[in-house]
């Protein structure tokens, strides 16, 4: 009796179209140190079921690609006081 056994290598690829790393979620706590030193050097795709679901990258390229991100998020009770009367408007229309 013969076995086969095939492996399925999957290759995906960033924005600038170049190559990104992937290891599957599975292999993560083994090769732990292995894909932190993939992430410092580019984003690091983490697969599960054979599919793209997370990107691990350095703090620099996040910061570097995200860093201007003029977006916000509050805690109701920190919130501006213009957005808080927006919403409160916005509340008021539907009844």
């Amino acid at each position: 009796m013969v076995r086969l056994v095939c492996f399925v290598h999957f290759v995906y690829y960033g924005q600038n179209g170049v190559a990104r790393k992937h290891y599957p979620s599975t292999d993560l706590k083994q090769n732990l140190g292995d894909v932190l030193a993939a992430a410092s050097q580019q984003p690091v795709s983490i697969t599960r079921h054979n599919k793209p679901r997370y990107v691990l990258m350095s703090i620099e390229a996040y910061e570097a690609r995200f860093g201007n991100d003029s977006r916000r998020v509050y805690a109701t009770k920190d919130a501006p006081l213009e957005h808080v009367e927006m919403l409160e408007e916005l509340s008021t229309v539907g009844s």
